[in-house]
């Protein structure tokens, strides 16, 4: 089965020859010459001999089968549904019945019906590779919705906006070692968007790290924004509009991201999940920024020594979680869980501590501190979040109690 532009499901030649059941034991001779002439390329008269079998054995297979696949291939889908359904009721246990009503919803546009005759198809005959090979093929197209897709062409049409309006704003002096951060951003976006789009692998990793960003940047600026509409210097003001007016598309797509992402659900592979593999990279990155700040304020001479030795230590602690999440070490949700909480305590806690009494509440929000704490808070949430996501392996029963099982 091929899908066209708009995604929709097509038969092809090659599948419609398989769709074709040889006949079997004694079967009335019109199904023979229906046969005869489909490859001819004479579906009515395929049609009209199927017909006249069924006259004569109401219950036989073969006549019903072919006359559905003709059916799929002219787009006659209610008559294939209904061949293919009467087909399931004479042999509930029939696979390739099951796949080819799957077939059939699948171009209907029924897409969770066919999920459900594709994997009771592959129950019925899990010993049959080459089928589930092409059962998994057509599921997987199945899962990409184009709810989807129009994710990935948000974020590469999102990624074009940010370009052009960068352009736009460049003053006078914006020079080449300007540009590389902004390139960067833009680069990070249409990457996800395009594997998005595509499929390629890891997508899901690269959407929802990119759409987590845009809805935290968009907290970061949010109050600033806001603060800078009260100002009396008119080009405040306008920075003030601009930023209001970025942050709204901006979680209005992080969010439609996410929820895009989850319309196309993946099955874990070996009972793990990407989310925890990419958390268990955001904390080595993590800490990886940590040391290369330490590193630029040590040759910048502003950090003693003495002053990065609890840094190095919460740089190591971090990057240990991270990397016992990557490879799933023993013990590795004990330990992310630890962190990622006394990290969310001192998110709340430090700012607090610096808080100085008869400044403005809306002021002390829009602090370097808070901002910060909340972008750091943001990734420990999202670290318990994917810890969440993969279950826990059942512990293996005792020997006593396996062993009365095989008793029984």
């Amino acid at each position: 089965m091929k899908s066209d532009a708009r995604g929709n499901f097509r038969p092809d030649w090659q599948q419609l020859q398989d769709s074709i059941e040889r006949p079997v034991g004694d079967p009335p001779p019109a199904v023979g010459r229906g046969i005869g002439y489909f490859y001819e390329g004479n579906y009515a008269r395929a049609i009209e001999q199927f017909d006249a079998a069924l006259a004569q054995d109401p219950q036989c297979i073969s006549a019903i089968s072919n006359r559905g696949a003709v059916h799929l291939h002219n787009r006659e889908y209610q008559a294939a549904l209904a061949d293919f359904s009467h087909l399931i009721e004479l042999a509930p246990g029939n696979s390739d019945a099951h796949y080819k009503r799957a077939r059939t919803y699948a171009q209907m546009g029924h897409r969770e019906q066919a999920m459900e005759d594709f994997r009771l198809a592959l129950e019925l005959a899990p010993a049959d590779q080459a089928k589930r090979k092409q059962i998994d093929a057509q599921m997987e197209r199945l899962r990409r919705t184009r709810t989807t897709t129009s994710a990935g062409i948000v974020l590469l049409a999102f990624s074009v906006v940010l370009a052009l309006l960068s352009i736009k704003f460049a003053g006078p002096t914006y020079g080449l070692t300007d540009a590389i951060g902004p390139v960067l951003i833009f680069g990070v976006i249409a990457a996800a968007g395009a594997a998005t789009v595509r499929r390629w692998r890891g997508w899901r990793i690269w959407a929802g790290a990119v759409a987590w960003i845009l809805i935290w940047a968009s907290v970061y600026m949010l109050p600033r924004a806001i603060l800078s509409l009260g100002s009396p210097f008119a080009g405040d003001v306008g920075a003030g509009k601009f930023m209001v007016f970025l942050t709204v598309p901006l979680i209005a797509i992080g969010g439609f991201v996410l929820w895009a992402k989850r319309q196309e659900p993946r099955p874990a592979r070996n009972g793990r999940r990407g989310e925890v593999t990419a958390a268990g990279a955001t904390l080595l990155l993590f800490a990886g920024a940590i040391l290369i700040a330490l590193f630029v304020e040590s040759l910048r001479g502003i950090a003693r020594t003495s002053d990065a030795v609890a840094p190095l230590a919460i740089a190591g602690l971090i990057g240990w979680a991270g990397a016992a999440m990557v490879f799933r070490s023993s013990g590795w949700r004990t330990l992310t869980g630890i962190v990622s909480w006394l990290a969310l305590i001192v998110c709340v806690i430090e700012p607090l501590s610096r808080h100085r009494p008869g400044l403005p509440f809306g002021y002390f929000l829009a602090s370097p501190d808070v901002m910060g704490a909340v972008v750091i808070g943001g990734i420990f949430v999202f670290i318990l979040w994917a810890k969440r996501q993969e279950p826990k392996p059942e512990a293996a029963p005792p020997v006593a109690a396996a062993a009365a099982e095989i008793e029984r």
